[in-house]
């Protein structure tokens, strides 16, 4: 081989890495049972007001078992709890859900946690 075409390869391949390096996680193809990491929830959460937005489950179990509280667009609720696959058992972990408020918060619903004891 001579130089040239070495580098090209050398290029080609740093080019590659570097391609795959920067590109973000991709969105889960199937669905799961497991709660959405925050990234892939921003789809299911945009409102103009409060009474846009409503609690939900993010993952299978509630958050005493395993899951999440998350407040999404009520408009999107069905595609949300339709993007978990929910046929297993759920950790039981104790503890109380949806206690906190809903909100929406620049144009995102959020659920905050309430204030610990």
């Amino acid at each position: 081989m001579t130089f040239k075409p070495c580098f090209m390869l050398l290029t080609a391949w740093v080019l590659t890495v570097m391609a795959c390096a920067c590109a973000p996680s991709p969105a889960p193809s199937s669905r799961s049972s497991e709660p959405l990491e925050e990234h892939f929830t921003l789809d299911y959460r945009a409102c103009t007001v409060v009474t846009d937005c409503v609690l939900a489950l993010n993952g299978c179990c509630d958050c005493a078992n395993g899951g999440q509280d998350i407040a999404v667009a009520r408009d999107r609720a069905a595609d949300f709890k339709a993007r978990f696959h929910c046929a297993g058992p759920c950790t039981e972990r104790g503890g109380s859900c949806g206690q906190g408020a809903i909100a929406c918060e620049n144009k995102l619903c959020v659920y905050r946690e309430p204030p610990q004891p």
